[in-house]
């Protein structure tokens, strides 16, 4: 995915991140925070996931087919974990 492609307002996301939307479309730029969509078709409940990772945290957010927010969690991750997704 790239950068352009919007899938919830900036705003949403940054929050979750406690960071400014300047301060989070500076980091999407430099690619320190890592956005994926991933849709599953064999799935009936027609949702997609979201997971968005910045330094050591990790955000998990179910999508509707509206893009509201159904489900989501934050995850710290420690040592080599939090390296890996990098």
């Amino acid at each position: 995915m790239s950068y352009s492609e919007p899938i919830l307002n900036d705003a949403v996301v940054a929050e979750r991140f406690g960071l400014s939307i300047s301060d989070y479309r500076r980091y999407r730029k430099l690619q320190l925070i890592s956005v994926t969509m991933e849709t599953r078709p064999e799935e009936s409940d027609g949702l997609r996931r979201l997971l968005v990772s910045f330094g050591n945290r990790v955000w998990r957010a179910a999508l509707g087919a509206d893009d509201t927010i159904v489900q989501e969690e934050m995850t710290f991750l420690r040592g080599k974990l939090s390296r890996a997704l990098r």
